[in-house]
């Protein structure tokens, strides 16, 4: 399932406290979220949702060393070494990221480092719904959230399409996408 707002909403429910929260640093991370301001309560229940399934992750709205309203070439080599500590990159991707400033440049910084291990994970207004994704995002595997098959677990999936996929912890751990 492509995650939808809608989905987000109903189903990670947050108090005023969790929505903005300081996470402790750690030496390592398993995903960088990388997403839109506009999109931040969104991006905020992908983490909750990341969490669940048992991963580590490096939201920048949560890093208290970052200043929004002061953009500077410290503020890009903080991402840098967050990146760096990263196993892999979500682009979480909407209307909103599609005209942002900072996604592509993430995509782009994180995929020379990390040799491409970048993914699109796909965020629409409603089940059904259908997206565009910008040229230079058909260079990444797209991310899926579903069930484990034979379990009531649900997992994301890191996809090429609906018969080639792995599991997110998989491929962060250096896996290849495998038919099924």
């Amino acid at each position: 399932m492509i995650l939808t707002k809608q989905f987000l909403n109903q189903s990670v429910v947050l108090n005023e406290k969790e929505e903005f929260r300081q996470r402790p640093e750690r030496a390592e991370y398993d995903v960088f979220l990388s997403y839109s301001w506009n999109d931040r309560s969104f991006a905020v229940r992908v983490v909750h949702l990341l969490e669940q399934c048992g991963y580590t992750v490096y939201i920048d709205l949560e890093d208290p060393k970052l200043n929004r309203r002061y953009v500077s070439q410290k503020t890009a080599k903080r991402l840098v070494e967050k990146m760096k500590k990263c196993k892999g990159l979500l682009y979480l991707y909407s209307p909103s990221s599609s005209v942002s400033k900072w996604c592509p440049w993430e995509v782009g910084v994180f995929s020379g480092i990390k040799n491409f291990r970048c993914a699109n994970l796909p965020l629409v207004d409603r089940t059904g719904d259908n997206y565009k994704n910008q040229e230079y995002l058909e260079l990444y595997p797209y991310v899926d959230y579903s069930k484990i098959s034979g379990t009531d677990k649900d997992q994301f999936w890191v996809c090429e399409d609906d018969r080639t996929y792995t599991s997110l912890k998989d491929w962060i751990n250096g896996g290849k996408l495998k038919q099924h």
